[in-house]
């Protein structure tokens, strides 16, 4: 649908949804009913206490001004509830494909709401020209954060990406084929149909920073579907649009332990990691290349971890590298031993959130900003405790038949934050209400029709996503149904002002005493 030069893409009103989430250490994964639609964990806690390719010479997207056309929606690869298949690989698609031989798959059973499946869709509405898009090549994508001052050259749209933890993983209710009921559905089971549509909104809307791991769904690998083989048939059946895509390195003694790996040491046993990742992703190379910081003795020295991501970088097999859970030592010293090598740190990925604030309390964001690191947030949702969805009036969460996940003393003593929670959700739904309908005013006295609609009904995940995002992390929430993808979008088009954001920052101190 053709666009006017000075137009720009603008978001839809987006409403919460009720869908599944699994806090990191809690066997029963809760239904969200209120608050969230969002997985709330991605990476277990961190464990740390301590402390053209990488040399691009601009960002890796540039920004321009609108194309003539916007762009055109993914192929959500609906199919019926009812159809049912034995193995990943005996759906049909009809679908264009990237790779070298066409495909022939697609991924299965993603029955969504027709109502959820037009507000995913509805992206090509008019908005003001303080939105851009970002192009890369012939694709354009909406970036509300195109002039965010970026820590380095890796810029992330929109300031968020989404993980995939729970891909490919059976114990956190991935279903790998079959029909799924409605309950089981409510429950938040999910079949790699409902990756591929969630995977394919985000893509459209401008969320194109996907964080996995060799970790996730790896004893899915059998049949071809880990956590990377699922993203590798996401991105071979959606060419419309390409993702941002960061893998890490697992911790060789946990991965030896779980038997997903053999025997791992030196930078070999990086270099060979990130091909065996790339091979499951079907694909040459990614953005991003992670290590999970250690701090016991690796075999061959941390300075080899260091070599094996420069080697990584200088065969083409990834542009920047990073780190998980590392503190401002490990930062230094990481940095330190890449620069003698000619690169550079880029990422450090660690837990914050609103109910989490060690990162900022430490001055660890700060530290990243100060050293050009671009900071993740891989728990922005602190298991649930920062969604709002669990409260002392509300142990449960309005869960359907389960109990609380949390105790009641965990509960009571965040009550105050939770309560304010609420409160800046109010408060931001009506001040957005007000800004549009300014804004259509002017509008209308002017005979244009820039009116920058986004989402107005927020809720209080919302507020905990774009908390993180006002202190200058990246959030990176688990994603696995279309309805987490919508409440994720939610969040674009606005952010919390400084008096909300002090409001929350208040609440949390004192439930921090």
């Amino acid at each position: 649908m053709a666009v006017p030069a000075k137009a720009v893409v603008a978001l839809i009103f987006l409403a919460p949804s009720v869908v599944a989430f699994a806090p990191s250490g809690v066997s029963q994964q809760p239904v969200l009913t209120r608050s969230t639609a969002l997985r709330l964990s991605d990476k277990p806690s961190d464990p740390s206490k301590d402390d053209a390719l990488s040399s691009l010479l601009n960002k890796r997207l540039s920004i321009k001004k609108p194309s003539e056309s916007a762009p055109n929606q993914s192929d959500m690869n609906l199919m019926d509830e009812n159809e049912k298949f034995t193995s990943y690989d005996d759906l049909g698609t009809n679908l264009k494909t990237k790779r070298v031989k066409p495909s022939a798959n697609a991924m299965p059973d993603a029955v969504i709401d027709p109502a959820l499946r037009a507000r995913l869709s509805q992206h090509n509405t008019k908005g003001t020209d303080s939105t851009q898009f970002l192009s890369s090549g012939e694709e354009n994508i909406l970036d509300f954060t195109a002039d965010y001052d970026d820590e380095n050259e890796l810029h992330i749209p929109n300031r968020m990406g989404f993980g995939t933890a729970h891909w490919g993983d059976e114990t956190k209710k991935f279903v790998p084929k079959g029909k799924i009921k409605k309950s089981a559905r409510k429950a938040g089971h999910f079949l790699p149909g409902d990756l591929q549509s969630s995977y394919n909104a985000l893509m459209e809307a401008g969320v194109t920073f996907v964080d996995t791991s060799e970790q996730y769904g790896f004893k899915s690998r059998s049949s071809n579907l880990s956590a990377e083989h699922i993203l590798g048939r996401c991105t071979e059946e959606n060419t419309e649009h390409t993702p941002i895509i960061a893998s890490t390195y697992s911790n060789p003694y946990k991965s030896l332990l779980e038997r997903s790996s053999g025997i791992r040491y030196g930078s070999k046993g990086v270099l060979n990691a990130i091909k065996d990742s790339c091979a499951r992703m079907e694909t040459t190379g990614i953005e991003l290349y992670q290590i999970q910081f250690c701090n016991f003795l690796y075999p061959g020295g941390r300075r080899s971890l260091a070599d094996g991501l420069a080697t990584a970088i200088d065969e083409g097999h990834c542009n920047y590298a990073g780190l998980c859970n590392a503190g401002y030592n490990g930062m230094k010293s990481m940095s330190k031993k890449l620069d003698q090598r000619g690169h550079s740190l880029t990422s450090n990925q660690f837990a914050f959130s609103l109910t989490n604030r060690k990162a900022l309390k430490s001055g660890l964001i700060n530290a990243c900003k100060d050293m050009g690191v671009i900071p993740f947030a891989h728990t922005p949702l602190d298991s649930g405790l920062a969604s709002g969805q669990f409260t002392a009036m509300n142990p449960s969460g309005s869960i359907v038949g389960g109990g609380s996940p949390y105790t009641f003393k965990e509960l009571d003593k965040l009550s105050h934050l939770h309560s304010m929670q609420e409160t800046v959700a109010a408060k931001v739904s009506a001040r957005l209400k007000r800004e549009q309908r300014e804004t259509g005013k002017r509008d209308r006295n002017s005979n244009s029709s820039n009116q920058k609609k986004v989402n107005t009904e927020i809720t209080t995940t919302q507020v905990a996503i774009n908390y993180v995002i006002a202190h200058g992390a990246v959030p990176l929430p688990g994603i696995d149904t279309p309805q987490q993808a919508e409440e994720l979008l939610g969040c674009l088009g606005w952010s919390l002002s400084g008096d909300e954001l002090d409001m929350l920052d208040a609440a949390a101190d004192l439930c921090e005493k």
